[in-house]
C-alpha cells in the first residue's frame, strides 16, 4: 500500500484546486496497534485528516464511507481511490458541475480508461450493467444526508 499511497498524496500535492479548500479524509484499518500504517507518511499535512481502526476490520465499505463523509467539513464530496490516478484539474471540474448544475446532487462515470502498468496497456474499463463507479462519485452532503452508503460492500 506505500507505493500506491506516495501515489496518492503526488495526486493530491499535485491538484489545480486550491489546497486550503480541499480536505482529505483518510480511513485505514490495521491488525494492531503497533502498526504504524500510512500515518507516518501524511505528517504535516494540515488538510489530511488520518483515522485508523484497530483490529478486525468489519465494516462494509458503505459504513466506512458514512463515517468518512460525516467527518466532512465541506457541503460537496469527491471521492477519490488511492489506487487511480487523477488528472490536477479533477477537483476542479467535479466541483464546477456541481456548483453549476444546482439540480445535479450526485454524478459519475459509468465507464473509464484504464492502465494496466505491469503490462503496459491502456483500455476501457466499461460493465455490462449500468452503474455508477464509486472512486468517479462526486455528490453534495445533503444529497449523501439523505441517501447515505448502507449495505455497500464492493467498489
Amino acid at each position: 500500500p506505500n507505493t500506491f499511497m506516495t501515489s496518492a498524496i503526488n495526486n493530491f500535492e499535485n491538484l489545480s484546486y486550491p489546497s486550503e479548500l480541499i480536505e482529505w479524509n483518510i480511513l485505514e484499518c490495521v491488525e494492531e496497534s503497533e502498526d504504524d500504517g500510512i500515518s507516518y507518511m501524511i505528517l504535516g499535512y494540515k488538510n489530511i485528516n488520518y483515522y485508523r481502526i484497530v483490529g478486525e476490520d468489519d465494516l462494509s465499505l458503505g459504513e466506512k464511507l458514512n463515517y468518512l463523509i460525516q467527518k466532512c467539513n465541506s457541503n460537496y464530496i469527491v471521492n477519490f481511490d488511492m489506487y487511480h490516478y487523477y488528472v490536477n484539474h479533477s477537483v476542479d471540474a467535479r466541483i464546477k458541475c456541481l456548483l453549476k448544475y444546482d439540480y445535479v446532487n450526485c454524478f459519475g462515470c459509468d465507464n473509464y480508461g484504464i492502465y494496466d502498468i505491469d503490462k503496459n496497456q491502456s483500455g476501457l474499463f466499461q460493465s455490462d450493467t449500468y452503474q455508477l463507479y464509486l472512486p468517479s462519485l462526486s455528490f453534495t452532503k445533503k444529497y449523501w444526508l439523505f441517501h447515505g452508503f448502507a449495505g455497500l460492500n464492493e467498489i
